[in-house]
């Protein structure tokens, strides 16, 4: 980072808010709060306030009553002394606190469940079973002239996502970004990001989404050239459906954004693995890669550090 030597504002700063990570940030540490001052989303605002010297957010509580942490720090060990096997939740830490953590728990002979495991166990599984095709959020940036949004809007995941990946000035291949095709699959998502600088509209697919299951389903079998049941599958007309797989198919560089906290727990299994299915057929004949928009509520690196430590 650099520091403004005429002022308390420090500049290029990183974010730890989101697995977006950006690092452009202005912050001036004048105040008992921290203020971003230039390129910070509502989540960066929020969070530097609650990192500063006079912040009361993480007020430490025993038993729902406020303690000093002094207090809350004794009866901790109390409880986790008398304790055959704790289990530590939460776990939205950064690496030097994960590592903390981690010897806590390896110390107390407990056992860690991250606040996001239930979304993250069920994608690796099915990454184990049959493998994936990953991308990362430069390559979205430099490479992709579609981008399907699968059950998310991005944009709830990380803020800047579309501002910095997307709508950008300039790309490394001679892309031009404001010529990129958006497409959201299913309702109630925030679409007005995806509108590009020029005013086009996206293409939406507007159905429940706990539907999605069948949605990737309509979509592989059309990708695969499959026959498929009914003139308007989810309601939609099935010619919108087979564009939709045609564009794919032609598509130079195309990317697949999710996030598992965007789908239903009981179905996160089937929209991953029919994302992994349609990717697979997709770079049969061009190029297509899953973004999945992870990294929030410190998981990778929790997940990491627990790899490291044990």
């Amino acid at each position: 980072m650099t520091h403004e030597a005429t002022s308390t504002v420090v500049t290029e700063v990183a974010c730890p808010l989101c697995g977006h990570a950006c690092d452009d940030l202005s912050v001036d540490t004048a105040g008992a709060a921290l203020a971003v001052v230039a390129h910070g989303c509502d989540r960066a605002v929020s969070g530097f306030a609650r990192l500063g010297a006079g912040s009361t957010a993480a007020t430490p509580r025993i038993a729902g009553r406020p303690a000093t942490l002094d207090e809350a720090c004794a009866e901790a060990a109390r409880l986790l002394a008398a304790s055959a096997q704790p289990v530590f939740g939460g776990m939205a830490l950064d690496v030097s606190g994960a590592r903390g953590a981690m010897e806590l728990v390896d110390r107390a002979g407990g056992v860690i469940d991250h606040m996001n495991n239930e979304f993250g166990w069920r994608a690796s599984r099915v990454v184990q079973d049959g493998g994936g095709i990953n991308t990362t959020l430069a390559e979205v940036k430099n490479r992709a002239d579609l981008i399907l949004l699968v059950g998310t809007d991005a944009v709830s995941a990380q803020p800047r996502f579309f501002e910095r990946c997307v709508w950008v000035k300039e790309t490394m291949f001679d892309l031009q970004p404001a010529s990129r095709r958006i497409v959201y699959l299913g309702a109630g998502l925030d679409t007005q990001p995806g509108h590009s600088p020029d005013g086009r509209a996206p293409d939406v697919f507007d159905f429940d989404r706990n539907r999605m299951p069948e949605a990737l389903s309509v979509l592989n079998a059309l990708a695969a050239q499959q026959p498929v049941a009914g003139d308007a599958p989810l309601g939609i007309a099935l010619a919108r459906w087979q564009a939709l797989a045609d564009a794919l198919l032609g598509a130079k560089y195309s990317v697949i954004v999710w996030t598992g906290p965007a789908f239903e727990v009981s179905q996160l299994d089937l929209n991953v693995g029919a994302i992994v299915s349609l990717v697979r057929r997709l770079n049969v004949t061009t190029r297509c890669n899953s973004l999945p928009l992870a990294g929030n509520d410190g998981d990778l690196s929790m997940g990491a550090v627990h790899t490291w430590q044990t």
